[in-house]
């Protein structure tokens, strides 16, 4: 079952979809959120990598904020799926 939310305000992204994993670039380092749920104007995620890590492992955020937060959609292998 595939969820997924889009909007005029969403420039950035087309959509956000339940098991994508999205990244964000600042600086020299990388996050990479996994999209777990989306329930309403709600994205819930699990950090697969990056400092956010150990400090934060998942979260909880308003579909704008996520999108404002994406670098992108990432792209590489599987290695996070674990």
């Amino acid at each position: 079952m595939s969820k997924s939310v889009s909007g005029s305000w969403d420039r950035k992204m087309e959509k956000i979809e339940v098991g994508k994993m999205y990244f964000k670039k600042k600086g020299g380092k990388a996050t990479i959120r996994l999209v777990t749920l989306l329930e309403g104007d709600k994205v819930h995620y699990r950090v697969v990598y990056g400092p956010a890590l150990k400090k934060t492992p998942t979260g909880c955020v308003p579909v704008k904020s996520f999108v404002r937060w994406v670098t992108g959609l990432y792209m590489g292998d599987d290695q996070y799926h674990k």
